[in-house]
């Protein structure tokens, strides 16, 4: 049974793995370390603050020959103490496929 907080809908699995980041269709990709992933959202730490409701467009890799291209939207962002980065939480706009069992993760 889940707490009562919970509001995944997907399982996650620990991702510690860089991921192509940007946030309008024209700019070009930044990078960030990816956390978490499920077929249905990211936990990522950027270098950027990311508004809440921000349009995100994601290229992660999630296998030897498999790569997400998604698109989602942030659904919290946090400061972490003491540094100039962020941990983000993005959501996926359409949830997708299970991530290869073959992946580091």
């Amino acid at each position: 049974m889940s707490s009562m907080g919970e509001k995944r809908r997907f399982p996650r699995r620990f991702f510690s793995d860089a991921v192509a980041l940007k946030t309008r269709p024209d700019s070009p990709y930044q990078g960030c370390l990816g956390c978490d992933l499920s077929p249905g959202g990211l936990r990522f730490l950027h270098h950027d603050f990311l508004s809440l409701g921000q349009e995100v467009f994601l290229q992660i890799h999630v296998g030897p020959e498999s790569l997400w291209d998604v698109r989602g939207k942030v659904i919290w962002s946090s400061q972490q103490p003491h540094a100039e980065n962020y941990m983000v939480g993005v959501e996926f706009l359409q949830p997708v496929g299970e991530p290869d069992k073959r992946s580091s993760f």
